[in-house]
């Protein structure tokens, strides 16, 4: 006997109302046996997230790292450096590249519903050469991230946290080794698109900031 395949529970999470529109007429013009639409994100299985999402000041986006739902981004607005620090930041499982056809979208979900990763080689490459940069940075060096990107010097970062600024000096060296970049600028650059997700992050594991 064969075993029904188990409906997967979708929610689109987009501010992109064209995009979101084309990826619910798609679905349910074709993936309606296997995918069901769900508006609330609590009920469903996969989440299809956009950056514009991700930007706004939702404090969901807490609830959904907090709740380690499966997550597929689109990278419509990425350049590939930016999804590998995007990667590191939140629980993705895959990625809907903007040229893929939209046939392998079903592939795609049941490839991530398994619990498997729908990345391209070469990101995942890129990824591991990282250094699985973002997950190895500590609470205080993200912290720091956050305050470079707010333009503060070292010695205004020292005085936030309460430590010289020889020792800024020291976990901003070592924040460069392991993202493998040359200076405080290439730190902004990295992760400035992900300022306020990362405020999010800082502020879910009870860190103080203020700027």
């Amino acid at each position: 006997m064969v075993e029904t395949e188990k409906e997967v529970k979708l929610s689109l999470l987009l501010e992109n109302k064209f995009i979101k529109d084309l990826l619910k007429t798609y679905i349910n013009a074709n993936l309606s046996n296997t995918v069901v639409l769900t508006e609330s994100w609590k009920e469903a299985d996969i989440l299809i997230i956009g950056y514009n999402y991700i930007d706004s000041d939702h404090t969901e986006v807490l609830e959904i790292i907090e709740q380690k739902k499966k997550l597929l981004i689109l990278d419509f607005d990425f350049e590939e450096e930016e999804l590998i620090v995007l990667l590191n930041l939140l629980p993705i499982k895959g990625i809907i590249y903007k040229n893929m056809p939209l046939e392998y979208l079903e592939k795609c979900i049941k490839v991530v519903n398994k619990g498997e990763l729908w990345i391209r080689r070469t990101t995942i490459e890129k990824l591991i050469n990282y250094d699985v940069a973002v997950s190895s940075l500590t609470l205080k060096e993200l912290c720091i991230v956050y305050y470079l990107l707010n333009g503060l010097t070292n010695k205004e970062i020292g005085r936030k946290l309460n430590v010289s600024e020889q020792t800024v000096k020291h976990h901003i060296n070592s924040i460069l080794k392991k993202i493998k970049r040359r200076n405080r600028i290439d730190i902004v650059l990295s992760f400035y698109r992900f300022k306020k997700l990362l405020k999010l992050i800082l502020l879910k594991e009870s860190v103080p900031i203020n700027v």
